[in-house]
């Protein structure tokens, strides 16, 4: 994936998803302790700008960096932590 191992998966799939020209943004309750509110999250929900059906060319990347995938949208990386992948999300402009 280009990135040194050290890195934690969820750093290394945001690499991927830059690397492959798929934009994406962090939503929800990840996006909010990234700008460094305390919250409790069980996982990363990850808004990307694919359709739907082609869930599983992000899917098949999660993958080859170890993921488990656990159902069209959900991955649980190596270590544990838990990804939801959006592919529309309403009351907001799209990406463009």
């Amino acid at each position: 994936m280009g990135m040194d191992a050290k890195n934690s998966p969820l750093a290394r799939l945001a690499h991927v998803l830059f690397e492959k020209k798929i934009r994406f943004q962090i939503v929800d309750m990840g996006a909010a302790a990234l700008q460094g509110v305390p919250v409790v999250t069980l996982g990363t929900d990850i808004w990307v700008n694919l359709g739907s059906r082609q869930y599983m060319r992000v899917m098949n990347l999660c993958l080859q960096d170890g993921a488990t995938m656990l159902s069209k949208t959900v991955v649980e990386l190596k270590d544990g932590h838990l990804v939801n992948f959006l592919y529309e999300v309403h009351g907001i402009n799209g990406f463009a």
